[in-house]
Parts: structure tokens; C-alpha cells; sequence
């Protein structure tokens, strides 16, 4: 870590005089470590009434990242059940939470994980609304080891989260698998949908709603990896997710056959709020 401003050393039986106030973190931590020890002479600072330490000085609170794992503990905040998908903080905490974190929580002796997709300030309290997709239920039950992280691979949090969206355009003996993860406000979205085609459209449910983007058509076309409509595999078929759903399209103008087996498997993309 770079240094505050000046580098100076602190040492048992020497006295600190006001100029070293500035100093990098390692000298920080040495006072830290003499002042709880009792062997600081910072004290001698208070005769010139350059500074005044009374007590015992401690450090509390955590860093994120603290012990190479990639969380925050917040076990300072109470987070209280609001509904099966969101929990409320006494405060605003809009400057510390943010669409895309990840928290990890324990209820009932189970460490579960969720994402964060919505964050809103009413006084008295914040609204953190999150989603596990079906791998995560959020009870109605005490929160205790409450963490959130801002990283990417913060340890445990799962690669992905399942959900079972709803098909429109197939009946039958279907098929209908989904998956999600959220990398800040990016959604990717895996499906493997299939069944007999009953419609000249075709789409599921998302698992969180996106937006329209400027200069995209409206929306963000997805290439997707493995089509079948009317029983013949195709190549050049398009999703693209819009608001709470996820429409495909067997090639980028043309409309399904209402008969037969249609079948999409890849991956689409698209921004939430």
C-alpha cells in the first residue's frame, strides 16, 4: 500500500512529535500495536495539545476482502424480512449496496446466497431486493453472518443459479430448463427449451426484468446455439430479452411453424435496471 503522505517509524521510548501525524499504513500499524500494548509515546502529543487519546484505542469493522475471502461482514446491521424476495436495513445504505453485489446469510443454521437486483431508500429503511432463482429460498426467519461482496468470485457464491421459466408457444412432453448469473448489471440467461410447437411464437420468462438499449433495435440480439423448428435443425436463429421475457426467433425475420417439434438451446444477455 502506498503511503499516506510521510514515511516515519514509531518506536517504544521515542516520542512522536505533531509532523509524523502523516505516516503509511505499516506505521499504523505498529502504533495500533504499541498503543493497545501500552508501549505508544503518542500520549506525550496531548501535553502540547497536538492530540488527545484516552482509552484503549481498537479498530473495528472489516475490509472488504478481509482473509483472501472476498466478503464484507455487516453483522452490525440488522436485515429484517420483508417479502420471499427482499429484506429491509434500518437507514439509507443506497451509498453501500448496489445492483449486481452478492450477500451471504445464514437462516436456520443455512448459509444461503443471492444476489441484489434492486435497492431503494424510504425513511426509515433501505429495501434490498435479491433473488437465488430456486437454489435460494429467502425465509421468513432470523438473518445472522450477514456478508455482501463487490467481487466477482467472492468464496462459495455459486457459478450460476437455477430458475424454471415459463413457455410460451409449446405444449406436450416439454422441456423447460433455465439457469442465471448476474455479473454487475449484465444478465446472462442459459436455456434448453423444447416441445411440440402450438404457435407462430415463441419465448419464456426471464428470471429479472431488462431494459431497452439505445442504438441495439431496442433490445440485444443473441445468437442461439442449437435451433430446431418444424423438425429441422436450423442456424440462424436470435433471442433477444426484453423487459420480463426472453423471445426467439428461428432465423432473424421469419416466424415459427405452429407444428412440430421446436426446440432453442443457448445463451442470452441483457441489462437490468
Amino acid at each position: 500500500m502506498s503511503s499516506v503522505a510521510v514515511t516515519n517509524t514509531f518506536s517504544s521510548g521515542t516520542t512522536a512529535v505533531a509532523s509524523q501525524v502523516n505516516t503509511n499504513f505499516s506505521d499504523l500499524t505498529t502504533y495500533i500495536n504499541d498503543r493497545n500494548s501500552g508501549l505508544s509515546k503518542w500520549d506525550s502529543l496531548a501535553v502540547a495539545n497536538n492530540a488527545v487519546i484516552d482509552g484503549t484505542l481498537s479498530v473495528g469493522g472489516s475490509t472488504i476482502g478481509a482473509g483472501n475471502n472476498g466478503w464484507t461482514s455487516v453483522a452490525s446491521e440488522t436485515w429484517t424480512y420483508a417479502t420471499a424476495n427482499s429484506f429491509t436495513i434500518s437507514g439509507d445504505k443506497t451509498s453501500v449496496y448496489s445492483v449486481g453485489d452478492k450477500i451471504k446469510l445464514t437462516q436456520s443454521s443455512t448459509v444461503k446466497y443471492f444476489y441484489i437486483y434492486a435497492v431503494s431508500y424510504s425513511a426509515p429503511n433501505t429495501t434490498i431486493s435479491i433473488t437465488g432463482g430456486i437454489d435460494y429460498t429467502f425465509a421468513n426467519s432470523a438473518v445472522s453472518e450477514n456478508y455482501y461482496s463487490k467481487l466477482s468470485t467472492p468464496n462459495g457464491f455459486p457459478s450460476y443459479f437455477k430458475y424454471t421459466p415459463t413457455a410460451t408457444g409449446i405444449t406436450g412432453t416439454t422441456t423447460v430448463e433455465g439457469a442465471f448469473r448476474l455479473d454487475q448489471k449484465l444478465l446472462s440467461v442459459m436455456f434448453n427449451i423444447s416441445g411440440t410447437s402450438n404457435s407462430t411464437n415463441f419465448s419464456i420468462t426471464a428470471p429479472l426484468s431488462c431494459v431497452s438499449i439505445s442504438g441495439f433495435s431496442s433490445y440485444l440480439h443473441n445468437p442461439i446455439n442449437y435451433i430446431v423448428d418444424n423438425n429441422v435443425q436450423l442456424t440462424a436463429g436470435r433471442s433477444y430479452i426484453y423487459l420480463n421475457n426472453i423471445y426467439f426467433y428461428p432465423n432473424p425475420t421469419a416466424s415459427w411453424t405452429a407444428s412440430n417439434t421446436k426446440t432453442v438451446v443457448g445463451i442470452s444477455q441483457g441489462f437490468i435496471n
